[in-house]
């Protein structure tokens, strides 16, 4: 099985990771044989900075990129895309600590946590 979905697993394509769904898709930078069985290294860009994660192949699953969800109609509900929209803007609006500075007492983590909790 391993030979299978090191054949599937290529470098440079976009993965999620069984049991770690909440980091999103990664990137696989490389696939090696450990001990035999095959392991991918794949890197998370999150909010705090790149995650580097080493897992076995058989907990890959690829990720269809944007193109392939539309073509089979994969798409978020809008109210679901209005909210992640929101949550991205959230911490750009606070560049210059305006939100943190506004009458409704806004935290600065209380903003950049909106992106994580959606």
């Amino acid at each position: 099985m391993d030979e299978k979905k090191k054949n599937e697993i290529k470098v440079n394509e976009r993965v999620r990771i069984f049991g770690l769904e909440d980091l999103g898709a990664g990137e696989v930078l490389r696939v090696r044989e450990s001990g035999g069985v095959y392991q991918a290294d794949v890197v998370f860009d999150r909010v705090g900075g790149r995650r580097l994660e080493t897992v076995p192949l058989d907990r890959l699953q690829r990720a269809p990129d944007l193109f392939e969800r539309l073509s089979a109609g994969d798409v978020d509900s809008p109210l679901d895309f209005l909210l992640k929209q929101l949550a991205y803007q959230l911490p750009l609006a606070n560049a210059g600590g305006d939100l943190s500075n506004s009458r409704t007492d806004l935290l600065p983590h209380q903003i950049l946590l909106t992106l994580d909790i959606i």
